[in-house]
């Protein structure tokens, strides 16, 4: 009955999950995949972990890649299994609108999804790092009784992922340690035992040689400082990626905001006010000049401008958010959103180089503020009903573009493994490239960065290294095989 009644209660998060491992079984192994699936699964990886200067502190998410990268089987289970259990927490947060959260999910900028879920060695790192935050963040804010050696694993193991989680997660166990004290005259000791826990984990991760010749700018892959100037790199950061995968490529997400927060303004308000008609109108300005910003070539050029532009849209947002919201205590989790968002994005400002992936939290904050907005304030909204089916339709339709996209793009990619294999013997080897490329973070072995992917993707594949590859489009490689015996 308890088995009957716990698939009843969870009957959409299981069909989630089922739909997630399928359409994972579509996914390719690309770029850094092929470097954590050459690596060997036994009780020496984290000494090779620790002396590869390729890598770094990221312990666990670089165990979790070597782990995804074994097959698709083992990865399917647990992307599905981590992405589900993501979802099921997200929903606490914004009580209920399921529908919703999965669409927005759905829609997370191209350039930031290819690097967080197809992806195996972003999924590893940015992914199940971000359950494991948002699970702990959840523990602590709803005081939710916990064995305390769980918290203590979590809270080392939270910081084995990324660094600026890292920090954050150091700052924040600090804070709530100090406050509790400050308040209540005594120790609290699961907030202790996650400190401790996150010092330890802090330790170990930035004990890692690499973060030594980043610091000294000898680890060109790794840089603390542009040119060794802190306020150099902190411009440049916020007007090229800040910009760029923060605001631009999140601008349907923002747009939507506004949409929702002027919604409230007349449903709650319902009075003019000049002022904020003026911030409402700025904004929809600022709005379209950085939706243009990346399609016009002049505009494009303008990287110091378009960082201005970016950071006054934001003050003006805040200043909307704080000027509507301000007055209902029940509207704090946009406040302690924003702030946990600053500081965890905040240490990426000083370092290099950093990508779209590093800005999923971003995606998925806005989106929790929309959501719950809407749950909130408009729970007798007229046309309710219809919009739900619209969102579930959507849902149907991006989910089956997907299938189709990465579907495609997995007949290709096995038919060029399979070719690689049956051609061994060659010096040279013709290979496809892949299909819907902008979906799939660095989908070609070629090389743009000189042998590092050909040499990973010979050891994985179990081929010489003096072999070479050649691409072609898919149709032209088709024509360009036809003459070539395999080596059997």
């Amino acid at each position: 009955m308890k088995l009957k009644s716990f698939l009843q209660k969870n009957k959409f998060y299981i069909i989630l999950g089922i739909s997630i491992f399928l359409i994972s079984l579509l996914f390719p192994y690309t770029g850094d995949d092929w470097v954590f699936g050459s690596y060997k699964l036994d009780l020496n990886i984290f000494s090779s972990f620790c002396n590869d200067g390729n890598l770094n502190g990221r312990y666990l998410g670089n165990l979790m890649a070597v782990l995804l990268t074994r097959n698709i089987i083992i990865r399917g289970l647990i992307m599905s299994l981590v992405i589900t259990l993501l979802f099921k927490l997200t929903s606490k947060y914004i009580n209920k609108n399921i529908g919703m959260l999965l669409l927005l999910f759905l829609l997370l900028p191209y350039s930031i999804f290819r690097q967080v879920i197809p992806w195996s060695a972003g999924f590893a790192n940015y992914m199940v790092s971000t359950l494991i935050l948002l699970y702990l963040l959840y523990v602590f804010k709803n005081n939710i009784k916990i064995n305390y050696i769980i918290v203590f694993l979590l809270s080392i193991s939270v910081c084995l992922f990324l660094e600026n989680y890292t920090v954050f997660y150091l700052l924040f166990t600090l804070f709530i340690n100090i406050r509790y004290f400050i308040k209540n005259k005594k120790i609290n000791k699961l907030y202790l035992i996650a400190f401790i826990g996150c010092l330890i984990g802090s330790f170990i991760m930035f004990s890692h040689p690499s973060y030594l010749t980043a610091y000294n700018g000898s680890n060109p892959s790794k840089l603390i400082g542009h040119d060794k100037n802190i306020k150099t790199i902190i411009i440049y950061n916020f007007c090229n990626y800040f910009y760029t995968f923060g605001i631009w490529s999140n601008i349907f997400h923002l747009i939507l905001l506004e949409i929702i927060i002027f919604a409230y303004y007349f449903k709650n308000i319902n009075k003019y006010n000049s002022k904020i008609f003026y911030l409402f109108g700025l904004s929809y300005i600022l709005l379209l000049y950085i939706g243009l910003s990346k399609a016009i070539p002049v505009l494009d050029k303008l990287e110091n401008l378009n960082g201005i532009i970016g950071l006054i849209y934001l003050i003006v947002l805040i200043i909307l958010l704080v000027v509507l919201f301000r007055k209902d205590k029940k509207n704090n989790y946009i406040w302690e959103l924003l702030i946990i968002l600053m500081f965890i994005q905040g240490p990426l400002l000083v370092v290099s180089p950093i990508g779209p992936r590093n800005f999923l939290l971003v995606t998925i904050f806005i989106d929790l503020i929309i959501i719950r907005i809407y749950n909130d304030y408009f729970i007798d909204f007229k046309y309710k009903n219809k919009l739900n089916v619209i969102i579930w339709l959507l849902v149907a339709i991006i989910s089956i573009s997907y299938i189709y996209i990465y579907g495609s793009i997995r007949i290709v990619d096995v038919k060029r493994n399979n070719f690689v294999k049956e051609h061994v013997c060659l010096d040279v080897i013709v290979v496809p490239k892949l299909p819907f490329d902008k979906y799939v973070w660095w989908p070609d072995f070629d090389g743009e960065m000189g042998d590092y992917y050909p040499r990973y993707y010979r050891k994985y594949m179990k081929i010489d290294k003096k072999v070479k590859f050649e691409f072609y489009d898919y149709m032209k490689w088709k024509d360009k095989i036809k003459d070539i015996s395999t080596c059997s």
